[in-house]
This record gives structure tokens, C-alpha cells and sequence, in this order.
């Protein structure tokens, strides 16, 4: 749903809802107060990126064993964090979030493959 859309289907329930109706209120005042209404949301949608992104970290095994702190690219979301041993099989490697740096487990040797957004 576009910005334009969503003003008229507002605009029709300012004017008693008809979801046919092409006529909507010319209001100046309606029209400027549904602009502070709607603006925010769309601007803050916009700078959204919904393409995924791979994050590839190698650990090395330390003793004492701890984690080893990265920080993220900006991102919105961290959609998973996967771990492989050095065999490439999935490894059993801890993880903590912490805002935008991520704790990896430096137990064992990892590579941690983080999806984010």
C-alpha cells in the first residue's frame, strides 16, 4: 500500500466510509494534519533494507575460553547466527547480543555466519 492509498482510505472514513467512493473531502486542514499523521511511518519504512546480508567471523580457540566481541554493520535486524567447526559441520558455539556487538564463544575453533538486515 502506497502513501497515496493510505491518505484516501483515511480521507473515505473522514467522510463516512464508502470503498467506492472517489470523492474525498478538499479540506486543507484534514490534508495537512493526515500528512503529520502518516509522514513519520513512511519515512521511517523507507530507510528500511530488506535485502538479507551474510556476516562471516572466524574465532580461534583461546584459553581461558571467553568471548571475542565484533560489531555489526548498521543493521535493523539480526535474523540468525549460525556456527560451523572446522570441519564445516554445525558447531555447538554461544553467542550473546548485545545492542550492536555480538559475543562470540572463542571455546573451540568457529566460524559464525550472522544473516542480518
Amino acid at each position: 500500500m502506497t502513501y497515496g492509498e493510505n491518505k484516501k482510505i483515511f480521507m473515505s472514513l473522514c467522510d463516512e466510509y464508502a470503498p467506492n467512493n472517489e470523492f474525498f473531502t478538499e479540506d486543507e486542514d484534514i490534508q495537512i494534519k493526515i500528512s503529520l499523521l502518516y509522514a513519520p511511518a513512511y519515512e521511517e519504512l523507507s530507510t528500511y533494507r530488506t535485502t538479507p546480508k551474510l556476516k562471516e567471523v572466524q574465532v580461534s580457540k583461546k584459553e581461558p575460553a571467553g568471548y571475542e566481541k565484533i560489531s555489526m554493520p548498521d543493521c535493523k535486524k539480526i535474523k540468525s547466527i549460525s556456527c560451523l567447526d572446522s570441519s564445516g559441520n554445525d558447531g555447538k558455539g554461544t553467542y550473546k547480543i548485545l545492542g550492536n556487538k555480538i559475543l562470540l564463544s572463542n571455546s573451540e575453533d568457529y566460524t559464525y555466519i550472522i544473516e542480518y538486515v
